[in-house]
């Protein structure tokens, strides 16, 4: 069973989760719910962070980054 995110999170969090959620989605052009690694390149560099594809690489030691992991990385 889900629980809607309402009851858990304050009016704050829910819009701040949806900022997340938005952000996520427009670089994730082929809508596989997952960044690559050139959708993280343009995630980065939309937002005026320039690192290498290998920094990128080393720093999510995987080959997509799901919304959830895009999400925890954020709230950190």
């Amino acid at each position: 069973m889900k629980i809607r995110k309402e009851y858990l999170m304050s009016e704050q969090e829910i819009n701040q989760d949806n900022i997340i959620e938005t952000i996520f989605k427009k670089f994730d052009a082929d809508n596989s719910g997952g960044l690559d690694l050139e959708e993280m390149v343009d995630l980065f560099k939309d937002n005026n962070v320039y690192l290498k594809q290998s920094t990128l690489k080393e720093m999510f030691q995987s080959d997509e980054f799901t919304l959830d992991g895009f999400k925890a990385l954020i709230n950190s």
